[in-house]
């Protein structure tokens, strides 16, 4: 989680400027195309929503030129398929500003006894913040994640049988499709 797209150096979230929140993707390119991110993407917002103010607009933000035209391409097909302007912006070149780390996996802390859990296996906050496990664990958190998917990545978490039972009261709330 961050802040990107505008011009100020060093947003802070009482002071982002033009800045919008945004969630920076890494991903590898040879297990997932940029094509395949642009259908999720597309897929999983209103783009003809307008944000109201500039901190919540709906922006999708390139890394570089190539992926900017493939974006901006999507973007006119999605307009044409939805019959009306797609309000969303496509820009390159912006810099990715991370957010406090309070913002940081919001749902995954709001689980405290889980979130400590998983923390005692990492170095770092940094570390912790940008792992599988807790990326995995913020999206269980916020109900993202069916029962089982969660089965069949449980084993990567790096919880100890204390944070697996955790998890599994997590888990019986969540469906099972």
């Amino acid at each position: 989680m961050g802040y990107a797209g505008g011009a100020m150096v060093g947003p802070t979230y009482h002071d982002l400027g033009e800045h919008a929140e945004v969630l920076q993707v890494e991903f590898d390119p040879t297990q997932l195309s940029f094509e395949a991110l642009l259908t999720m993407f597309w897929a999983s917002h209103n783009p003809a929503r307008d944000g109201r103010r500039s901190q919540y607009r709906s922006i999708l933000i390139c890394e570089d030129e190539r992926q900017f035209a493939l974006a901006d391409e999507s973007r006119s097909t999605v307009e044409r398929t939805l019959g009306r302007k797609v309000l969303t912006e496509v820009v390159a070149g912006k810099v990715f500003y991370p957010a406090e780390g309070y913002h940081q996996k919001w749902k995954l802390r709001r689980r405290a006894a889980l979130y400590e859990e998983l923390a005692r296996s990492f170095d770092s906050e940094e570390s912790l913040v940008r792992s599988f496990a807790a990326t995995k664990l913020n999206a269980i958190a916020g109900g993202h994640v069916s029962q089982p998917a969660i089965k069949s990545f449980a084993h990567r978490l790096s919880l100890s049988e204390d944070g697996l039972t955790l998890l599994e009261g997590i888990v019986k709330n969540i469906p099972k499709a």
